[in-house]
């Protein structure tokens, strides 16, 4: 799926809860709770449609809760990756000693 089709489809789920495509996450469970009530089947017996609206409105919920939560959580790369493994600072440290000192230590 491409990039497109993906934010088509999200802003598909913004319009199912009725906001904006730049709305928060407060904003966002506000308006699931508001829609969810209003349209729970249990709550509305003799609307028909209800069932479905109301499982409609949940997927679109969890879609949008989990790109924002996404974001969120992925702070942006500031550095470039590579591919050394981390090593713990007495490492460093070590190998600092032994190249001005020379191997001395052990």
């Amino acid at each position: 799926m491409k990039f497109s089709d993906d934010r088509a489809i999200l802003e598909a789920h913004f319009a199912t809860l009725h906001l904006a495509s730049n709305a928060s996450l407060s904003e966002v469970k506000a308006a699931y709770r508001q829609l969810a009530r209003r349209f729970h089947p249990d709550l509305n017996p003799n609307y028909a449609d209800a069932t479905e609206r109301f499982k409609s409105i949940n997927v679109a919920y969890e879609a949008i809760s989990q790109y924002l939560n996404d974001r969120i959580q992925e702070p942006p790369k500031k550095y470039v990756e590579c591919d050394r493994v981390p090593v713990e600072s007495n490492e460093i440290y070590n190998s600092f000693v032994d190249a001005f000192m020379g191997n001395t230590r052990r």
